[in-house]
């Protein structure tokens, strides 16, 4: 896969937040991508 990939395949709710943070709170229901999402973040 490549990696511009999941920033046009994932929705906007999986994508993490614009601008400098240190804590990025993901709370979805089963189904909601939020292992994806928080493997695609570390990567």
């Amino acid at each position: 896969m490549a990696e511009d990939e999941w920033d046009s395949t994932a929705r906007p709710a999986q994508l993490p937040p614009e601008g400098d943070w240190r804590v990025w709170l993901f709370m979805g229901g089963r189904g909601a991508g939020k292992t994806r999402a928080g493997a695609e973040w570390i990567r």
